[in-house]
This record gives structure tokens, C-alpha cells and sequence, in this order.
């Protein structure tokens, strides 16, 4: 992706609504521009580029259906995430004293404590990502 790429993790409601579902965020790690990463390939191959979306979210008392692109992401399983993070981390070296990129060690690090924290419940969370 060629742009400033946002993950957001959350929880979507248990209410069906007439179109999709509503995203409640828990946090979010700005992972600015992630070049050519696994973590990049992932959220590209989950936004919808036209069409319906599936997915709606509130910026304070604005409700959003599209990045600032126009693209309509699509829920990611926690798990995903982490294995694409993982790859990244592993050999992705960005010249920092030889430590990979720190906002995907942050984001693996938030991932991972929420996956460990709820026993393998994070099944009610999933991540977005949005271009900013």
C-alpha cells in the first residue's frame, strides 16, 4: 500500500444491522507507511474498493463506511494479524540499530497481549486497517 495505514482493533456489535455491522475500537496503532510488508499485502487484500461495504465505525460523532481513500475495510481475525506481524518483524530490518520497525513490534506486542489476556477468546475481536 502506498499510503499512511492505520490498525484499528475492536469489537464488531452482535446485532445484525441492515447494512453490516458496527465497529466498536478499542485502540489503535498509527503504522504509518509500511512499504512493501506482509502487514500491508494483508490489509490491501481485506478493503473493498467498491460496491457495499460490509463495515461501519464512529470518528467522534461522525459514522464512517470508508477510509480517507474510499476504501471499506473489511474484519480481520487477530490471528492473521499476528502471523503477518511476525513475518515483518523477523526480517524486516529498517536500520534502526538492527530492530525491525517498532510500530509492528508495538502492534505484535498489543496483538499478542490481547490474544494471551482473553484464553484464546479473541475470537470477539478483529483488527481493520484504514488509510489515512
Amino acid at each position: 500500500m502506498g499510503y499512511e495505514l492505520e490498525m484499528r482493533v475492536g469489537r464488531l456489535n452482535k446485532i445484525k444491522m441492515e447494512k453490516g455491522n458496527l465497529f466498536f475500537e478499542d485502540c489503535v496503532i498509527d503504522l504509518c507507511s509500511c512499504g512493501e510488508s506482509s502487514v500491508s499485502k494483508l490489509a490491501e487484500n481485506f478493503m473493498i474498493r467498491s460496491g457495499d461495504g460490509v463495515l461501519s465505525w464512529y470518528e467522534g460523532n461522525r459514522k464512517r463506511t470508508t477510509d480517507s481513500y474510499g476504501h471499506k475495510p473489511t474484519p480481520i481475525k487477530i490471528k492473521q494479524v499476528i502471523d503477518a506481524l511476525r513475518k515483518d518483524v523477523k526480517v524486516l530490518d529498517h536500520g534502526d540499530n538492527d530492530r525491525p520497525y517498532r510500530r509492528f513490534e508495538w502492534a505484535l506486542s498489543l496483538l499478542e497481549s490481547i490474544e494471551k489476556r482473553d484464553n484464546g477468546r479473541e475470537k470477539e475481536f478483529c483488527v481493520i486497517f484504514l488509510g489515512h
